[in-house]
């Protein structure tokens, strides 16, 4: 199913605007991928991607190729093994009781103190530790915009909310931004 989603109007209009701006950084707990589809490159993956396998021994990440990820691979083991150790290979994403990578989780924080914009969208804001994010981002200074169709537990401390899906919100955002 992830082989067939297709980036949206909120992908392509952060895609846009990475382009666009000095400085940006995408900070996502999603795995899908579909940030990078739409164009994005400056993403930080909090909670993996789907779209690589990771040595369940070594730690070391492989990109999935994706007639393997369809299951159309010929006489191909399942789990696949690691070309290196042989151990069985998993989906380089995070689970439940897992850590977060490290240093992803490290260059978060970091970008979140050092911006001067966050843009948070499409977030339950409740899943720790992304949404103590848009708190340090705001202790430090800068303006926090949310974007959601609902109130989340950022609402109220946010600076600005623009109610609604992402994907109608931030495309005429970005337009304007660009103009």
């Amino acid at each position: 199913m992830v082989l067939q989603a297709e980036p949206n109007p909120a992908h392509h209009a952060l895609a846009a605007l990475e382009q666009a701006a000095p400085h940006f950084v995408l900070v996502t707990q999603n795995v899908d991928g579909l940030h990078q589809r739409a164009g994005s490159i400056n993403v930080l993956e909090l909670h993996g991607n789907l779209h690589r396998v990771r040595c369940s021994q070594e730690g070391t990440a492989f990109d999935w190729p994706e007639e393997r990820a369809a299951g159309t691979g010929q006489g191909s083991p399942l789990p696949p093994s690691c070309p290196r150790c042989g151990a069985p290979l998993r989906p380089d994403v995070v689970w439940f009781g897992e850590p977060l990578p490290e240093e992803v989780l490290t260059q978060s924080w970091e970008e979140a103190a050092h911006c001067d914009l966050m843009l948070v969208a499409g977030t339950s804001a409740i899943v720790q530790p992304a949404a103590s994010l848009p708190l340090v981002a705001r202790r430090t200074g800068a303006t926090v915009v949310e974007i959601n169709p609902t109130e989340t537990p950022l609402t109220p401390l946010a600076h600005f909310v623009l109610s609604g899906p992402a994907g109608e919100i931030l495309p005429p955002l970005v337009e304007r931004y660009r103009a």
